[in-house]
């Protein structure tokens, strides 16, 4: 079932607790190993949401927006698919990343009678930070794991979990990396010093709402303390704009909303919803 990107917006409410950024994490590309390309975003989404420091977005949904619009994983790198996914489903951050290599090597000895080989496995992988407000990739961090099997003459090494293996290490030394770093810090913003924010949408003139007061109408530049607000823009008839971003002297925002009268919603035959809506 596909559901169209921007239905699918109006159908999620994310509870967005304050000082939480919200976080999509993507599956990996993992050439052709589904093992990889599921294992190690699931250690990363399991500790970040375990650390009560991010709000996490389902990567259900983050899979079904990607299969409405035809892309991979790896287009989230695209800064113009950040920005916009960020912009309709309201995530601060995408986490994605990719297999660099994956593979083993054989090292033979011989020697006093006996042969005997050394299997290496190894798996190296990147992952990457998108920010949706510029679609900059904020940070990247690239880990690997290695593990050696020893087999005998004639004896062949199979081992069917050790994908699975490596792929945990790997996972948990970026999940590491992630909470160590400061990309999801928000920076402290001076005490008592004013920015410049200009808002304007499309249609114009819609009503602009901060931290859940009327300020005007967009189109126009409001001053307001620095640092991060929950900005609300609305026009009856379309569909609300409600994102947390962080503001600083000069900072602007573009506003598409969306009619709702080009939101259809069908019943089908086997009683599921299905939701469709301009492409």
């Amino acid at each position: 079932m596909k559901l169209s990107i921007l239905i699918l917006a109006t159908l999620l409410s994310l509870s967005v607790l304050e000082g939480r950024p919200t976080v999509a994490v993507s599956d990996f590309g993992a050439r052709e190993d589904p093992t990889l390309e599921s294992v190690i975003p699931n250690i990363i989404t399991e500790r970040l949401l375990n650390s009560g420091r991010f709000d996490l977005f389902e990567r259900e949904r983050l899979r079904a927006v990607l299969e409405e619009q035809e892309l991979q994983s790896s287009g989230l790198v695209n800064p113009e698919t950040a920005v916009s996914l960020g912009n309709i489903v309201g995530i601060d951050y995408i986490i994605t990343g990719e297999i660099i290599d994956f593979g083993r090597e054989v090292r033979s000895f011989s020697g006093y009678g006996v042969r005997s080989e050394t299997v290496f496995f190894r798996l190296e992988a990147v992952v990457r930070v998108l920010e949706t407000e510029t679609g900059r990739i904020v940070f990247t961090k690239t880990e690997r794991a290695e593990e050696r099997q020893n087999q005998g003459a004639g004896m062949v090494v199979s081992d069917t979990t050790i994908d699975s293996r490596l792929g945990r290490v790997v996972g948990e030394e970026l999940a590491a990396s992630l909470l160590e770093s400061s990309v999801f810090e928000e920076p402290e913003a001076p005490g008592g010093d004013l920015a410049t924010l200009r808002i304007t949408s499309e249609p114009e003139q819609a009503s602009v709402e901060i931290d859940g007061i009327f300020y005007g109408n967009a189109g126009n530049s409001f001053e307001l303390p620095s640092g991060l607000h929950q900005i609300r823009v609305s026009l009856p008839g379309y569909v609300v704009w409600d994102k947390r971003v962080m503001v600083r002297d000069g900072s602007s925002f573009h506003v598409p909303l969306v009619r709702k009268a080009d939101i259809r919603v069908e019943v089908e035959e086997d009683t599921r919803i299905r939701t469709e809506g301009p492409q």
